[in-house]
């Protein structure tokens, strides 16, 4: 959840060199944004591995699997995108139409970031708060 958070960073730093026009500035926040998505996107897939049941379980690790891939999808999509906006910035491609998709780019991360929150609350914590009360 942290670095996910963080990564928001580098998508306002993209986002506010776009409005200046500054290729540079584009490239540096979209890299950090994707390098600290990618941590994040690995400590899940470590925290995945560690999980002591299947999407099979029943229906709360079905529930629990499928927020988790859905989230996790969305994620990778906008990190592919991130990438090519990356690939076209380092071309030397930094027009109208790319700085309105580091823009959106940026929307979509905060969006992405933003609802993982309760889905995280959801998933690592209920269980803990739930059994305590029991």
């Amino acid at each position: 959840l942290v670095f996910l958070i963080v990564s928001c960073l580098g998508a306002y730093l993209a986002s506010e060199a776009a409005k200046k026009g500054d290729r540079g500035g584009m490239l540096r926040g979209l890299i950090l944004n994707i390098v600290l998505a990618s941590v994040a996107m690995a400590i899940r897939g470590v925290a995945w591995h560690g999980w002591n049941f299947k999407w099979t379980a029943g229906v709360y690790g079905s529930i629990t699997w499928g927020i988790l891939f859905l989230h996790t999808l969305d994620t990778a999509a906008d990190m592919a995108f991130t990438i090519v906006l990356i690939v076209l910035l380092a071309r030397g491609n930094a027009g109208p139409k790319q700085r309105l998709g580091v823009h959106v780019d940026s929307v979509i991360w905060y969006f992405l970031v933003a609802i993982w929150i309760p889905l995280y609350l959801a998933v690592y914590w209920t269980p803990h708060v739930w059994s305590i009360g029991r």
